[in-house]
């Protein structure tokens, strides 16, 4: 299964966020090292990709709670799901560090699926508050 290209996913929260000014990093402003095998600058970029998708997670988690949306209490347990995985993205950074090129970039993939997911349940949630 291809996984949908962090693009989507940025500009799917730009219309989330229209009029709000957010700055995101495009994953393709990241380097990486050219010392790395293919593989490996694979998973580097799919980890690249992750993250920045998690800031973008954490950002408008942030503004729902600035925009009165949804109270610090309910903004918690999304906050607790970006955080976890963050820590499954840190993982895979490890396994990337450690040379293990291709269990790193499953991790970051898997990561990468669970955070399209819970944006749409974000901008789900967003939206029915806002009703």
């Amino acid at each position: 299964m291809k996984l949908p290209k962090l693009g989507i996913i940025v500009l799917i929260l730009g219309m989330m966020l229209a009029g709000c000014e957010v700055l995101i990093p495009r994953p393709a402003d990241i380097p990486v090292s050219q010392d790395l095998p293919a593989i490996g600058q694979t998973a580097q970029r799919t980890i690249n990709e992750a993250n920045v998708a998690i800031v973008a997670a954490y950002r408008v988690i942030g503004q729902n709670v600035k925009d009165g949306i949804w109270t610090k209490e309910q903004a918690q347990g999304y906050h607790n799901k970006v955080t976890d995985m963050r820590r499954r993205v840190d993982e895979a950074q490890r396994l990337v560090d450690l040379g293990e090129f291709g269990k790193g970039k499953t991790q970051a993939e898997a990561v990468q699926a669970l955070i399209v997911i819970l944006h749409r349940e974000i901008a789900a949630q967003a939206r029915k508050e806002v009703k």
